[in-house]
């Protein structure tokens, strides 16, 4: 309503949109789960009908099965829908999912949602996670008769021992996960059986792989075996 001196005049309703979309992480490393989600509010004083889309980053995965409230996801759009008939004036909706980054070189990832609501369109705010990356630099020492580690080459005898050294550090500013180190074992060679071999590895066809579930930004994981 606006009045001027005598006069009253009103204006033509406004309609109000409400809505809130969030992510989990500021920031995450490759690898890592994102949690997305959007708050609606239908202000509209009326049923609404209403479609939401989310078309997403390119360098996010879909957890298959993560849409609440029966989104659907389509995987040749990379897109999940979300329809509600006859949403009542103030009912609240949330719709949320997860992806997970996907090795990259992006800097960041993105997303946004549409909202339909009857024939009126809605772009909601952006949200943006940095992606944190991880370096991986590997160093291999040996030792023979338990001597001191060197990384020059060493000459060996008949009957001599030799342990490997190998250290994986991780210089990035992310968590690496799932890391696997493979160590090819020479013919000629036979893995002792005072070897101690730590950490989940398997030890077949002449290689020794170890199974590392993830490792930190400016953490190094050591590993080793004695032929």
């Amino acid at each position: 309503v606006v009045v001027d001196g005598d006069n009253e005049y009103t204006t033509n309703e406004t309609v109000v949109y409400t809505y809130e979309k969030k992510v989990n992480k500021e920031a995450a490393s490759v690898g890592e789960a994102l949690e997305y989600s959007l708050g609606y509010i239908n202000n509209t004083g009326d049923t609404a009908n209403v479609v939401i889309t989310d078309t997403l980053d390119e360098n996010v995965i879909y957890i298959e099965g993560s849409a609440n409230n029966e989104g659907v996801y389509d995987e040749d759009t990379h897109t999940i829908t979300w329809t509600f008939n006859d949403v009542e004036p103030n009912a609240e909706i949330e719709v949320a999912f997860t992806v997970q980054i996907k090795l990259t070189d992006a800097e960041t990832v993105e997303n946004t949602m549409i909202v339909i609501e009857n024939d009126d369109e809605i772009t909601t705010n952006t949200v943006v996670t940095e992606v944190l990356t991880p370096e991986l630099t590997i160093t291999k020492t040996q030792a023979i008769n338990g001597g001191e580690a060197v990384t020059e080459m060493c000459e060996v005898n008949p009957g001599d021992t030799v342990t490997y050294y190998i250290s994986v550090e991780n210089i990035g500013d992310g968590t690496a996960y799932n890391v696997e180190i493979t160590d090819i074992v020479p013919d000629g060679l036979v893995i002792s059986e005072e070897s101690d071999i730590a950490g989940n590895y398997i030890c077949e066809d002449g290689a020794i792989t170890w199974y590392i579930d993830s490792i930190d930004s400016n953490v190094a994981i050591n590993v080793s075996f004695t032929v």
